[in-house]
Protein backbone atom coordinates (compact mmCIF):
# COMPACT_ATOMS: atom_id res chain seq x y z
CA UNK A 1 0.00 0.00 0.00
CA UNK A 2 2.99 2.42 1.00
CA UNK A 3 4.34 1.81 -2.41
CA UNK A 4 1.43 2.29 -4.73
CA UNK A 5 1.17 5.40 -2.79
CA UNK A 6 4.30 6.53 -3.46
CA UNK A 7 3.78 5.61 -7.03
CA UNK A 8 0.61 6.82 -7.72
CA UNK A 9 2.43 10.45 -5.76
CA UNK A 10 5.45 10.26 -8.36
CA UNK A 11 2.78 10.05 -11.49
CA UNK A 12 0.90 12.36 -10.35
CA UNK A 13 3.53 14.90 -9.92
CA UNK A 14 4.74 13.68 -13.08
CA UNK A 15 1.48 14.48 -14.87
CA UNK A 16 1.29 18.12 -13.47
CA UNK A 17 4.96 18.76 -14.30
CA UNK A 18 4.56 17.52 -18.04
CA UNK A 19 1.25 20.08 -17.69
CA UNK A 20 3.08 22.85 -16.50
CA UNK A 21 5.70 22.59 -18.85
CA UNK A 22 3.29 22.39 -21.74
CA UNK A 23 2.16 25.72 -20.44
CA UNK A 24 4.74 27.61 -19.85
CA UNK A 25 6.18 26.95 -23.64
CA UNK A 26 2.77 27.71 -24.83
CA UNK A 27 3.66 31.10 -22.65
CA UNK A 28 7.20 31.46 -24.32
CA UNK A 29 5.81 30.73 -27.62
CA UNK A 30 3.41 33.24 -27.69
CA UNK A 31 6.02 35.82 -26.99
CA UNK A 32 5.44 37.01 -23.38
CA UNK A 33 8.54 39.68 -22.46
CA UNK A 34 8.72 37.89 -18.74
CA UNK A 35 9.24 34.39 -20.08
CA UNK A 36 12.28 35.33 -23.08
CA UNK A 37 14.61 33.81 -20.62
CA UNK A 38 12.65 31.80 -17.63
CA UNK A 39 14.07 28.80 -15.05
CA UNK A 40 11.11 27.25 -13.03
CA UNK A 41 12.77 24.61 -10.64
CA UNK A 42 10.47 22.47 -8.87
CA UNK A 43 11.78 19.83 -6.41
CA UNK A 44 11.20 15.81 -6.62
CA UNK A 45 8.49 15.80 -3.17
CA UNK A 46 7.03 19.13 -3.77
CA UNK A 47 3.43 18.58 -2.16
CA UNK A 48 1.03 18.37 -5.19
CA UNK A 49 -0.83 21.33 -3.94
CA UNK A 50 2.26 23.69 -4.64
CA UNK A 51 2.31 21.81 -8.32
CA UNK A 52 -1.36 22.40 -8.82
CA UNK A 53 -0.75 26.67 -8.12
CA UNK A 54 1.76 26.57 -9.98
CA UNK A 55 -0.17 25.30 -12.53
CA UNK A 56 -2.87 27.46 -11.93
CA UNK A 57 -0.29 30.54 -12.28
CA UNK A 58 1.06 29.29 -15.79
CA UNK A 59 -2.61 28.91 -17.16
CA UNK A 60 -3.94 32.47 -16.11
CA UNK A 61 -0.55 34.05 -17.21
CA UNK A 62 -1.04 32.70 -20.90
CA UNK A 63 -5.07 33.17 -20.50
CA UNK A 64 -3.88 36.67 -20.04
CA UNK A 65 -0.97 37.11 -22.42
CA UNK A 66 -3.20 35.92 -24.77
CA UNK A 67 -5.98 38.25 -24.33
CA UNK A 68 -3.59 41.14 -23.80
CA UNK A 69 -2.02 40.56 -27.16
CA UNK A 70 -4.84 40.17 -28.77
CA UNK A 71 -6.28 43.37 -27.54
CA UNK A 72 -3.23 44.52 -28.60
CA UNK A 73 -3.79 43.52 -32.65
CA UNK A 74 -7.29 44.40 -32.84
CA UNK A 75 -5.93 47.96 -31.95
CA UNK A 76 -2.75 48.12 -33.74
CA UNK A 77 -3.39 46.53 -37.13
CA UNK A 78 0.18 46.17 -37.96
CA UNK A 79 1.22 44.39 -34.63
CA UNK A 80 -0.61 41.04 -36.27
CA UNK A 81 2.14 41.70 -39.22
CA UNK A 82 4.67 39.41 -37.18
CA UNK A 83 4.79 37.41 -33.56
CA UNK A 84 5.25 38.89 -30.84
CA UNK A 85 8.59 37.49 -30.19
CA UNK A 86 9.59 39.23 -33.44
CA UNK A 87 9.49 42.22 -30.89
CA UNK A 88 11.93 41.20 -28.14
CA UNK A 89 15.10 42.42 -30.01
CA UNK A 90 13.33 46.20 -30.04
CA UNK A 91 12.24 45.68 -26.36
CA UNK A 92 15.76 44.60 -25.00
CA UNK A 93 17.43 47.60 -26.57
CA UNK A 94 14.79 49.62 -25.55
CA UNK A 95 15.39 48.77 -22.21
CA UNK A 96 19.33 48.74 -21.92
CA UNK A 97 18.77 52.34 -23.58
CA UNK A 98 16.33 53.06 -20.71
CA UNK A 99 18.92 51.79 -17.99
CA UNK A 100 21.66 53.73 -19.46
Amino acid sequence: KEVQSAVDSFVAELALMATLSELLNQTHAAGHFELAQYECRVSFGTPLHAIVAKVRAARARLAAWEAAVGDARRGCYWLAAAPVRAFWPLLRALLARGRA
